[in-house]
């Protein structure tokens, strides 16, 4: 996904998804603020791993066992987080 993830738009349980746009939006003021930064540094969004040989810049519990990985690509923002899910229980 490369623009801003809309609730209606990600298959996920309402709670992951409530907890991931909370996740998105902690570094700006608003999440006008958080979507015009996505549009303009090419963020994205991945339901997967991060790859084993990447270098992130952090890996967070999320909610229900997902975590959240963040990937940066360039000084100018551009980046990729990688949302993954825990293990079935």
């Amino acid at each position: 996904m490369n623009t801003w993830p809309e609730l209606s738009q990600i298959a996920l349980p309402t709670p992951v998804k409530k907890a991931l746009i909370k996740h998105l939006t902690e570094p700006f003021q608003t999440e006008a603020e958080a979507k015009d930064f996505w549009q303009e540094n090419s963020v994205q969004l991945v339901l997967s791993e991060s790859p084993i040989d990447a270098v992130l810049e952090y890996t967070d519990p999320l909610i229900e066992g997902y975590t959240i990985s963040l990937l940066i690509l360039s000084d100018a923002g551009e980046g990729v987080y990688y949302l993954t899910p825990g293990e079935p229980k």
